[in-house]
């Protein structure tokens, strides 16, 4: 447990009215006449505080009123303490309290001396100087109108437990308006409590607001993501429970840490959200409050029925106000006991489910599976484990449970309950035992990846969509066995450096729902929500250079990667300016191996030139090439008068287009709404074009406007070549494939030069390989390949070509609903959610000999 707020630790303080005797060092200590000597002979300790007088004395010139103020409050305040009359004391007492802003304590001190020593002229700069400070006081009515703001905004926010601080607020603003305790604010900024006008027993003594804000919190330690729950126990004074909220914003995933607050005490409660306004802070429902003398159970009840989620976390604490200062004391149990014994609890739950999963799997072989994906009996049981704070997967993952449910299936999303949510191994065993999975599809993970939480005898797929770094690892590839299955964007390198089986491999773009994307007509109010001639859709609102910036940030633990990317910035840069016209990748991947040589002086083994290129150089490319086509629409559309929208995050925080932002769209008929209301919905992006976003604006009734690269282009070629290949014996020319000619009059129509070879192409069985390896595993038919049918229409390079690819979209209705209708039928027939469903079924159940 960390606590704070001990009295005799403490920073000093510069402020102008340092203590000091008056007249310096020189002044008088002994007896005589207005002399500020002892009333009377004392030593040993003072007060029962284990300090000597002289102790006190030089702990009082030596400018650390913190340390000092709670100290001399104890010996002045005990009428039996010897030093109770102590002119030097009581002086030097009122230094230190003008030091910290304590008007109102310093002036009673003065007030309190002899009449001889008041008459000192020594004392009169002191006086003068007290009686200058700013008051202090936090009167009754300005604590209740700081308490009910508060409240407010937590009832505001549906902070839960905020309804049983409303309940109690009556009674509290009685007491507070009362006026019986006298509340001080410092000029630190701590709230310093005396328990009577002109006493000095004080509670909150102490510099704790400083102590907290210089305190490293626990998750301060690991980094500013993934961070743990809290559960902190006292918000009197509310300067840690602020601290720790302050420190866990919202993450950029929509990831949000929990905080538990729980206390004894309501009044005491409401006399810290009294100190200070905290509406910011408290404004969030990610605070959970638990108040009362069962406090602690309640928060054992709702940690208890969380189990499936991560509950262990961080723990800090204030110390209690006890009984002999008229407060409750600590929680019973105390809540650090509390999170044990949740945490034990939670371990005995997964010894269970693990034994019950144990059991339920191994009467599971090959034979069992066989017969359990025959085309008969109970549907198939599929589960879908997913992320909520992914900014795609988790779409696809449900827009695929719906997909299987519709072929006959039962599915299940194995997902975070909610924002302030992160899974625990509990989740995924219950998911195991309860619901008995026949397959489980992982989106960008392995059964290695996630470990034990899998059970052996269960068939997983791993849909690639995207190069995450830990696919990139020869231990995974080595580890995947009978009854494991890798479909979607599979990387030929997965195959060729990080030992993954060639069997049980399946081809598959991104796809789209054609049951969420459709074109029934968006209703009035949700269009002009969202209407504009031209949409840009997309959480990329980062920067280049300040994604950059946030990488070498990242990486700041190993100088050497850092060097690299400064060394690979520009050489991207300029890469990506030619991308419009000729193909980079494969010019972009021998950049990276370059210059890594350059910089580390040796070439990079293969999972840390996989890292390179996916964490840094294919996103920085991909930034690059989507905020310069950004530029491009923001300055056509302010030239010819058409209205732009920026959909996605942070884009209100861009530096220069904020005033171009629209919402954040909920991926469903919000995201529906501005793909069909918009003339055109704008795609860029290094990658191919065979894009979700290029899918779904086209089933929505919008219409894509593709940034046309070269890679794109040396891909349709590829395609183009293998349709010829064999047609006419070991010669062919274009004209013998549809296929050939299709891509023949797209380049004419695109004003690109076609080579003279086509008319005479000669067998070249190494040229066929790879451009069958290029297409391997897509869709064979035309429709597949040339989705967006005219690319004269559809995309553009340069910017000239966007602008007029826009006019066209603005001013031509018709041609822009044709080419749409034309995009979602091939969608539909292609690249559907539904059509990937099914072919992943059929590879399952192919492998496993299933009839």
């Amino acid at each position: 447990m960390t606590t704070f707020a001990s009295p005799a630790v403490a920073a000093p303080y510069p402020g102008p009215l340092a203590p000091a005797i008056p007249g310096g060092t020189a002044a008088p200590v002994g007896g005589g006449a207005g002399g500020l000597g002892p009333s009377g002979g004392w030593g040993g300790a003072v007060g029962g505080v284990g300090y000597t007088r002289e102790d006190l004395v030089r702990l009082g010139k030596a400018d650390r009123p913190w340390a000092f103020v709670p100290l001399v409050a104890q010996a002045l305040g005990r009428a039996d303490s010897p030093a109770a009359n102590d002119p030097v004391l009581r002086y030097l007492a009122a230094t230190n309290f003008a030091a910290l802003g304590l008007r109102t304590l310093a002036a009673e001190q003065i007030e309190a001396l002899p009449e001889a020593v008041r008459g000192d002229p020594s004392v009169a700069p002191l006086r003068q100087a007290i009686g200058a400070l700013p008051d202090d006081r936090l009167d009754g009515p300005m604590r209740v109108r700081t308490c009910r703001e508060n409240v407010r905004a937590m009832l505001d926010a549906g902070v839960h437990g905020a309804e049983a601080l409303a309940a109690a607020l009556a009674e509290w603003e009685t007491r507070a308006l009362s006026g019986a305790e006298v509340y001080l604010r410092t000029r630190d900024g701590n709230i310093v409590v005396q328990a009577a006008p002109g006493t000095l027993r004080l509670r909150h003594a102490a510099d704790i607001a400083g102590q907290v804000e210089s305190l490293r919190l626990p998750h301060e330690a690991t980094g500013p993501t993934n961070i743990k729950p809290y559960v902190i126990e006292s918000a009197d004074p509310p300067w840690l429970l602020r601290r720790v909220l302050r420190a866990t914003p919202d993450q950029p995933d929509g990831y949000r840490v929990r905080v538990s607050l729980v206390q004894r005490s309501a009044p005491e409660l409401l006399d810290g959200l009294s100190m200070a306004d905290l509406r910011a802070e408290l404004s969030t429902d990610r605070l959970r409050v638990h108040v009362g003398d069962d406090a602690s159970q309640r928060l054992e009840r709702e940690l208890l029925s969380r189990t499936d989620t991560i509950v262990h976390g961080h723990f800090l604490g204030l110390p209690a106000r006890g009984p002999e200062s008229g407060g409750a004391g600590r929680c019973d149990p105390p809540p650090d006991q509390v999170v044990q014994r949740v945490v034990v609890a939670q371990q005995a739950e997964a010894l269970r489910l693990e034994s019950a999963v144990r059991v339920e799997y191994a009467k599971r072989d090959a034979a069992w599976y066989a017969r359990r994906f025959s085309h008969s009996g109970e549907p198939l049981r599929v589960l879908i484990p997913t992320c909520r704070y992914s900014t795609f997967i988790r779409h696809a993952a449900a827009d695929l449970a719906a997909a299987l449910e519709a072929a006959g299936c039962t599915s299940r999303l194995l997902i975070e309950p909610d924002n302030c949510a992160q899974l625990s191994g509990n989740a995924y065993h219950r998911a195991f035992a309860e619901f008995r999975p026949d397959l489980v599809v992982l989106i960008n993970y392995t059964r290695a990846n996630i470990g034990a939480a899998i059970p052996e005898g269960v068939p997983v797929v791993t849909w690639v969509q995207d190069a995450m770094p830990h696919l990139f690892d020869e231990r995974t590839g080595a580890s995947m066995g009978a009854l494991d299955f890798v479909v979607g964007h599979t990387h030929v390198e997965l195959y060729e450096r990080f030992n993954y089986p060639e069997r049980n491999r399946l081809k598959l773009p991104v796809t789209a729902s054609t049951r969420k994307f459709h074109d029934a007509p968006v209703g009035g109010a949700a269009a002009a929500r969202v209407a504009c001639d031209v949409a840009f859709i997309t959480h990329h609102s980062e920067t280049p250079r300040r994604l950059h910036e946030r990488l070498c940030r990242e990486a700041a633990h190993s100088p050497a990667v850092v060097r690299l990317f400064e060394e690979l910035r520009p050489r991207i840069e300029a890469l990506v300016e030619r991308a419009g016209e000729a193909p980079v990748m494969t010019e972009l991947r021998a950049t990276i191996e370059r210059c890594t040589i350059d910089v580390l002086g040796r070439e990079p083994d293969a999972s840390a030139a996989a890292m390179i290129r996916n964490q840094y150089a294919f996103p920085l490319a991909d930034r690059l090439v989507r905020h310069r086509v950004l530029e491009w629409a923001a300055e056509a559309c302010a030239r010819r008068g058409w209205s732009m929208r920026l959909f996605g995050r942070g884009w209100d925080r861009h530096e220069r287009l904020s005033h171009l932002a629209g919402p954040e769209l909920a991926h469903g008929e919000d995201l529906r709404a501005a793909y069909q209301s918009a003339a055109a919905t704008v795609h860029a992006s290094i990658h191919w074009l065979y894009h979700q976003r290029v899918m779904e604006c086209a089933l929505s009734g919008g219409l894509p406007l593709v940034f046309l690269k070269g890679d794109d282009l040396s891909l349709l070629r590829a395609y183009a070549l293998s349709s010829v290949e064999g047609a006419s014996g070991e010669t062919a020319c274009a004209a013998d494939s549809a296929e050939a000619m299709m891509f023949i009059a797209n380049l004419q129509r695109l004003g690109r030069p076609v080579s003279p070879v086509w008319g005479a192409l000669p067998h070249d069985p190494a040229r066929d390989r790879a451009c069958r390896a290029q297409w391997a595993g897509m869709p064979g038919a035309p429709g597949a390949a040339f989705l967006l049918g005219d690319l004269a229409e559809t995309t553009f390079s340069t910017p000239a070509s966007f602008e007029a690819a826009l006019a066209r979209a603005v001013e031509r209705g018709p041609r822009r609903e044709s080419l749409s209708r034309g995009i979602a039928a091939r969608v539909r027939e292609h690249y559907s959610t539904e059509h990937a469903a099914a072919k992943i079924i059929e590879l399952v159940r192919d492998s496993l000999g299933a009839d």
